[in-house]
């Protein structure tokens, strides 16, 4: 339990760190409002498919990294990394070419995207992770939400 204390510590922290990152640099990030204004023309791409491979690998990396951490506190196999990575590579191209297409604003399709990711990516950990290694549904959303929340933050720096 106590490794268990620190490792959710250590990844608040680093939360912290890069949510104290996005709001010093909010300036930087257009409100959807002004997507399509002359300020920010086409340098700002949301959602564009040519993209998405980079996205992909970003978001691979990160969300590895995030969950990398998580495992290494809790000591669970690092074969869970690799769910991490299958998850992304399988849900993440239906969360981008899916979910912007939605009749709603900007803001709702984030929000209802980062809940599929969560909800999804854990369901899928825990159905994979039943073949080969020991993870509980508990554990995989756990390592759903930080790795997301993680990516997302980070999504902010870029």
């Amino acid at each position: 339990m106590i490794r268990f204390n620190r490792c959710i510590r250590l990844i608040l922290l680093i939360a912290i760190v890069l949510s104290h990152s996005v709001v010093a640099h909010t300036d930087r990030i257009p409100s959807p409002r002004n997507l399509q204004s002359a300020e920010f023309g086409n340098q700002i791409r949301y959602f564009d498919t040519d993209s998405l491979p980079f996205y992909l690998f970003l978001t691979i990396i990160l969300e590895s990294f995030f969950a990398g951490i998580y495992v290494l506190c809790v000591k669970l196999p690092k074969k869970v990394i690799l769910l991490v990575v299958l998850a992304n590579i399988v849900l993440y191209p239906f969360a981008w070419l899916t979910f912007p297409r939605l009749p709603v604003s900007y803001e709702s399709v984030i929000f209802i995207v980062e809940v599929f990711a969560v909800v999804s990516e854990a369901a899928f950990m825990y159905l994979l992770a039943k073949k080969f290694c020991p993870l509980s549904f508990r554990q995989a959303f756990i390592i759903s939400f930080l790795m997301n929340m993680g990516s997302f933050l980070s999504g902010f720096l870029i």
